[in-house]
């Protein structure tokens, strides 16, 4: 702070003031003009000062965004303490007390900006130098691990590699413990703003080689504000995509709404949100080419167009001769007694439609995926004195049960998914003085669920002499003509709960930053 001299001013008293919030908190200058606010959340604020033989003054506009630590420069001017000079433009916050190159996603671009799915963390590639290299299309990643909510995605940030970035949603671990991905985020009328640290991080995140992802969500007010929303997505209502055969056939529908305000006023205040999503898509037609009806009755002449001796041997040399496995003696006519056919080959037949295209091609409808989510969230914050407490809960069920087909084993379903992710956060802020800081934090994290089969029958239940599971899952490719898969059941169960503490000391104008983090990692995967 300084005069219109540019001398040093200390003694001056300034208070800052949350314009949402009336959070205040209250310093003064030291012998060398500087002063800091250590513990101001994320948002609009307004900075008065007062100093006696200089007008009192009203700084304005003021936004603090997430993990700023900005710098503003005062300049006073001598009057009588009834004047007043005030400055109303918005103030230009400098960040001069660290290098970390960081990239803020503010609230008006999660709002604003289209998104797929209403998926706020797809905003992580908005980053330079970040790359998304999820597997898509998919409920599983990193070799095909289960139990994945399809809002994880993986990012590479820098060359890095991916699952190397850390997570972390009101301050407390929001981190997939077993592929190392993000978990879902909040809607987006939940996220106040987001910002990635990509290059020179500070020393408080760990498991962070390519970066850091900070989310905050939002908070209560002292005036009550809430929305509600409707998003529709129906191929009916599009024109036709030039290239596509067909109109688009996927229809969406996500609702919900949230609200906010004060319990008590200045002191305690509450903010919630729900939204649910679902999702209908009509089945794919697909190809596979499988046995005739004449090669269901043991006739594979087809295999030898140029015909066969007289001793039923085929002459074609661009034709297949089958012999018997067992003695290597040829199938005369290419001719196989059905009573050679083996007990599961008769058995998978069944459930196999014959060919209704040219030669052995078979067309038919896929599995219909129905995904359903249900995900809501609650935040308490709470401010008196020199102790500001928040505590915030956020669930998410994301639900497609695998459709289950008996007639045709080609069009099984294989992405069947149930996963539930629950996650808790508790932030305490306290001021023991104007130059010593405590903040902690503690965070609960619980993922269960996995992937479900749609089998409707086992292995042995055909015949084949191996173990099987209960529930059955099938997985058997047969190259160049079909193959028949299913999801595999499983629970992927994780999660962990974290402990985090940062004590920040100010001696003049230097920060010092010192504190630990337990995390106790819990992985059951069955």
């Amino acid at each position: 702070m300084v005069d219109q001299t540019g001398a040093l001013v200390p003694g001056a008293k300034l208070t800052v003031q949350n314009a949402d919030t009336s959070f205040t908190q209250s310093v003064s200058t030291g012998a060398d003009g500087a002063f800091l606010f250590p513990r101001l959340p994320v948002g609009n604020y307004k900075l008065t000062v007062e100093k006696a033989g200089f007008a009192n003054y009203l700084q304005e506009g003021i936004t603090l965004t997430l993990n700023q630590a900005a710098t503003l420069t005062v300049e006073l001017k001598v009057g009588r303490e009834a004047e007043q000079v005030t400055v109303s433009a918005n103030a230009e916050l400098v960040s001069t007390r660290e290098a970390t190159v960081t990239q803020l996603i503010d609230q008006r671009r999660v709002v604003d900006l289209p998104l797929d799915g209403r998926r706020a963390q797809s905003l992580v590639f908005l980053t330079a130098g970040t790359v998304n290299v999820t597997s898509f299309g998919t409920y599983c990643d990193v070799n095909c691990e289960g139990g994945v909510h399809p809002g994880e995605q993986r990012a590479n940030v820098n060359g890095i590699g991916p699952n190397a970035v850390n997570y972390q949603l009101d301050g407390a671990d929001h981190n997939d413990t077993y592929i190392n991905t993000n978990l879902p985020f909040p809607n987006p009328d939940a996220i106040q703003e987001f910002n990635i640290q990509d290059d020179n991080l500070s020393a408080e995140y760990g498991n962070a080689a390519a970066g850091a992802v900070s989310i905050v969500t939002k908070s209560g007010t002292n005036e009550f504000h809430g929305s509600a929303f409707e998003f529709l997505r129906n191929g009916s209502l599009n024109a036709r995509n030039f290239f596509a055969p067909t109109q688009d056939s996927l229809k969406r529908n996500q609702f919900g709404g949230s609200l906010g305000g004060p319990i008590r006023k200045d002191k305690l205040f509450f903010f919630g949100t729900y939204q649910g999503t679902r999702i209908r898509t009509a089945p794919e037609g697909r190809i596979a080419f499988v046995p005739t009806q004449a090669e269901r009755g043991g006739d594979f002449s087809d295999y030898c167009p140029g015909g066969f001796d007289v001793s039923g041997i085929c002459q074609d040399p661009n034709g297949i001769q089958l012999v018997d496995p067992v003695t290597s003696t040829p199938f005369l006519n290419n001719q196989i007694p059905t009573t050679q056919f083996s007990l599961p080959s008769a058995y998978f037949l069944q459930s196999i439609p014959p060919p209704n295209g040219p030669g052995h091609e078979l067309i038919y409808v896929g599995p219909r995926a129905v995904p359903n989510e249900d995900e809501f969230m609650t935040k308490i914050d709470y401010n008196r004195g020199k102790h500001q407490l928040s505590g915030r809960y956020f669930y998410t069920l994301f639900k497609q049960p695998p459709q289950i087909q008996k007639v045709n084993i080609l069009a099984l379903d294989s992405s069947g998914n149930h996963v539930r992710v629950q996650n808790f956060a508790i932030n305490h802020s306290y001021s023991v003085s104007p130059t010593l800081l405590f903040n902690t934090w503690f965070g609960w994290n619980l993922q269960t669920g996995g992937s479900l089969s749609g089998a409707p029958f086992s292995f042995p239940d055909a015949g084949v002499n191996v173990a099987s599971q209960t529930p059955p899952e099938l997985s058997m490719p047969v190259d160049g003509y079909f193959d028949i898969e299913t999801n595999h059941n499983g629970d992927f169960d994780r999660g962990d709960y974290s402990i985090r503490e940062n004590v920040t000391l100010t001696r003049g104008r230097q920060e010092i930053h010192f504190g630990g983090e337990v995390v106790r990692l819990k992985n059951h995967l069955r």
